[in-house]
């Protein structure tokens, strides 16, 4: 699991955005053109907002922003499971 994991932005480029959002359904056709994000640095995880644009062409549900929780690797082994996935799965299942 922790290979699958997003541990720093400077791997989340439109490309790999792209394919997420295709993936899970959130984008149809169209590529994101670009993403900026803030983050926010806590003691255990590291929490960004991130902006997205789309290409002229994209259609789906194309959310504008997402939020990503990093959780720090070094203290993977302790903290991070699929707990954590699911958790998240069921408290904000009905967020817009």
């Amino acid at each position: 699991m922790i290979d699958n994991v997003i541990t720093e932005l400077n791997p989340l480029t439109p490309g790999r955005l792209t394919h997420i959002l295709s993936e899970k359904g959130a984008l149809d056709a169209g590529t994101v053109l670009s993403s900026s994000a803030d983050s926010k640095e806590r003691d255990l995880s590291t929490g960004c907002r991130i902006k997205v644009s789309y290409s002229e062409d994209a259609r789906g549900a194309m959310p504008d922003r997402l939020f990503l929780k990093m959780v720090k690797t070094d203290m993977a082994d302790e903290f991070f499971g699929p707990s954590e996935g699911d958790y998240y799965t069921r408290a904000y299942i009905g967020l817009a």
